[in-house]
């Protein structure tokens, strides 16, 4: 989960999206605000704060330089409960030992 900050959170934001893009990691990574889990990474926008990220997001897709197919790895809500009951049930799976674990399960 990641909260409203700055040049490193923003850094370490993208950072934690590549490794779900790329399945560096086979469990739950936390990390300062972040929470990954193999496949998404949850974005937590209060008033909006992230918006125009998320707008870049679906325009990268739009224009081919992100596969539409992994633009669901950020998951984002206003609130830490939505965002905890979006992610409610969803499978991270591991690419390497094919393993899968329940988020909030």
């Amino acid at each position: 989960m990641t909260q409203s900050g700055g040049y490193g959170t923003l850094e370490e934001l993208l950072e934690v999206i590549t490794w779900a893009q790329l399945g560096i990691h086979d469990k739950p990574v936390k990390a300062h605000f972040f929470l990954c889990l193999s496949k998404f990474v949850g974005l937590l926008n209060v008033d909006g704060y992230y918006n125009y990220l998320l707008t870049f997001i679906d325009k990268a897709v739009e224009d081919g330089f992100i596969k539409p197919s992994q633009r669901h790895i950020i998951v984002s809500a206003t609130n830490a409960t939505e965002l905890f009951s979006k992610t409610r049930g969803v499978r991270a799976c591991s690419r390497r030992s094919g393993g899968q674990g329940t988020v909030g399960g």
